[in-house]
């Protein structure tokens, strides 16, 4: 009995001095402090998959903060929806010694619905905590399951997720079943993953460790282009009820096309609007343009994600009726409006934005894009519409879409394509400046300036500014002082390659100039 109770003994004070002194500063290895804002203790993830529709993925992971610049790093965040579930096994809170101060309540973790302002309705949460406190250096550590009852993506591997973060120690798994294929890419990192079977069991393991920081420096590339990490895919998938093929794009792209089948009918009263207002065209780039500027006219943009609703456009005829939709209903309604006249229009998933967009060509999966644009195939070139916005130029992209891979949804398969890519020789601003000195020392000036290809974004939002406005954003962005705007005017010109955009401003500046007897003393380079 007195051995039994020595063991007992050993093994509590063992368990206790081991959660009391697991993240202590000290034992961080020097050269991972260097540069470090941040250390990531350990990363362990697993992910164990049951079927094509069903998953487990299992983190547990732990990060000390060393300064307030990584403050961030310490909130515990997790996205889940109707296809998923987020259980939270604990959230503990070390100081520098590794001392465990805190351990927090499963109800002082928020959860909430979570979607962005352009989201109107969707069904996805989020799971969160923020530890908040100045005494640093301290260590956060959280372990969690998330149950995927759809899957059409897993979500990347990032041991290190930001830049001036260091990594200790770091294990993937993926756990699948001998008879079910997958597709994995690693990126930044040469290290194949060991492959161990059992019991009918394949487990993949990639592993990284002592991995110093990489100092943050302007114009540095994207994480995803610099650090370690692996992208993993299924090669057959069921998501809400829709099974699918993403071993290549082409197969991917068969399966996006299944769903816009049947959902292009319109309302009878629109087909002869549509029918009327072309009638007399005959020149396939005018007609185009002549059913765009229509559904920029009479549609506005509201997304709502749902389900399968994340992948699935809403009917045309709901579009037509509502007069709203997300960037895959009003891509799909201009489609069908298109179609009606006879012009055959190509659905495109694209990764729209800075940092969204389709990298990998050899690789095919679901979450490189997030945007939907339209192609319409010509002779020379394509046009290109992107239907979500009310004012934008006609076949202009800007650096939304700009330069990148496309895929184009088709009946017979995926295919990828580069949309328009803007030259640095086209991307231009020019400006003809009229001043003319008053007696006062005031100056009176007159700006024409054009905005060619990409330039153009830098006044495209005025033109759905009311007047008011438009001067309220010019005297913000105006790099003067002491002036009055008597008159600012914006129209769209056709320079014959690309959109460009003219800004004309009269302005006076008041006791600009120095004067003497002798000699005018004018500033030059005024804007």
């Amino acid at each position: 009995m007195k051995n039994l109770l020595l063991l007992v003994s050993i093994f509590f004070c063992t368990t206790l001095f081991a959660e009391e002194d697991r993240y202590a500063i000290k034992d961080i290895p020097l050269d991972l402090i260097k540069d470090a804002n941040s250390v990531v203790r350990l990363y362990d993830k697993t992910y164990t998959v049951l079927s094509d529709s069903k998953a487990i993925e299992h983190v547990k992971f732990a990060i000390t903060i060393l300064n307030k610049k990584a403050k961030n790093l310490a909130a515990f965040s997790q996205y889940y929806d109707k296809l998923s579930s987020v259980s939270v096994s604990y959230i503990k809170i070390y100081d520098k010694n590794g001392k465990l101060v805190k351990k927090i309540k499963r109800k002082k973790i928020l959860d909430f619905v979570s979607k962005p302002g352009f989201v109107f309705l969707s069904d996805s949460r989020k799971k969160y905590f923020n530890f908040e406190t100045d005494n640093y250096p301290f260590t956060v550590e959280y372990e969690f399951d998330k149950k995927y009852k759809s899957i059409i993506s897993y979500e990347h591997w990032f041991p290190i997720s930001s830049y001036n973060t260091a990594l200790q120690k770091a294990n993937l798994n993926f756990i699948i079943p001998s008879s079910m294929n997958f597709k994995y890419k690693n990126k930044n990192f040469k290290t194949e993953p060991r492959v161990v079977e059992n019991d009918n069991l394949l487990t993949y393991t990639w592993s990284l460790s002592n991995v110093e920081a990489i100092k943050n420096e302007s114009f540095s590339p994207s994480v995803i282009e610099k650090f370690p990490n692996v992208l993993i895919t299924p090669s057959r998938f069921v998501y809400d009820g829709f099974a699918g093929d993403l071993s290549s794009w082409s197969s991917y792209g068969k399966w996006s096309y299944s769903l816009l089948e049947g959902r292009d009918m319109l309302p009878e009263w629109t087909r002869k609007e549509i029918l009327s207002l072309v009638s007399g065209l005959s020149d396939k780039r005018e007609i185009v343009k002549k059913v765009y500027k229509y559904v920029q006219s009479k549609t506005r943009y509201v997304n709502v994600s749902l389900g399968i609703g994340g992948f699935q456009p809403f009917p045309a005829k709901d579009v037509d009726e509502n007069g709203y939709g997300d960037c895959k209903a009003l891509s799909n309604y201009t489609k069908a409006l298109l179609k009606l006249v006879g012009i055959d229009a190509i659905y495109a998933e694209i990764g729209a934005g800075g940092s969204q967009k389709i990298l990998y060509d050899d690789f095919s999966s679901a979450d490189q894009t997030n945007h939907i644009i339209l192609c319409v195939p010509m002779k020379k070139d394509s046009i290109w519409l992107e239907c979500t916005n009310q004012t934008s130029p006609f076949n202009y992209l800007g650096d939304f879409t700009s330069d990148r891979y496309a895929l184009l949804i088709k009946k017979d398969g995926g295919e990828l394509v580069k949309t328009h890519q803007y030259n640095m020789k086209d991307n231009l601003k020019e400006s003809v400046s009229m001043f003319e000195i008053l007696k006062d020392g005031s100056l009176k000036c007159n700006v024409c300036s054009k905005y060619h290809a990409l330039m153009f974004e830098r006044i495209d939002s005025y033109f759905s500014k009311s007047d008011v406005d438009k001067l309220e954003c010019l005297r913000k962005t105006l790099p003067i002082s002491n002036y009055s705007i008597e008159n600012c005017s914006f129209k769209m010109l056709n320079d014959g390659k690309y959109t460009c955009g003219q800004r004309d401003i009269s302005f006076t500046l008041n006791n600009y100039l120095s004067l003497n007897k002798k000699r005018i003393f004018l500033p030059v380079n005024l804007i």
